[in-house]
């Protein structure tokens, strides 16, 4: 019994780290992040939703990046269009947010 006791426990502390990892992560972001216009460049069916392959450049350099979107929120007709997308300027390939309300003409 105890052995199956300490695996939930580290399971949830490790679950624990992650959400704190990824809240910092969000407030630095949120501090010292850049904006630029993302293409959404692929739509494809995931679990949960749909991954979006995006496309940006920062500094001349150009990146690919993907994640999944809920699925209520991703249409067909967005495919090639233009977004606006928040990146750090140390990591501009490491996490982003994507405002899907703000296209760009």
């Amino acid at each position: 019994m105890k052995p199956k006791i300490l695996y939930y426990l580290f399971a949830f502390i490790i679950f624990v780290v992650l959400i704190i990892y990824s809240f910092k992560q969000s407030i630095f972001l949120e501090k010292n992040g850049v904006y630029t216009s993302a293409t959404i460049s692929k739509i494809e069916p995931a679990r949960g939703g749909f991954m979006l392959t995006l496309k940006y450049s920062y500094n001349n350099i150009q990146y690919k990046n993907s994640y999944i979107e809920d699925a209520g929120t991703v249409h067909e007709n967005m495919l090639g269009k233009k977004y606006l997308i928040k990146i750090r300027k140390d990591q501009p390939d490491a996490n982003f947010e994507l405002y899907l309300n703000s296209p760009i003409p």
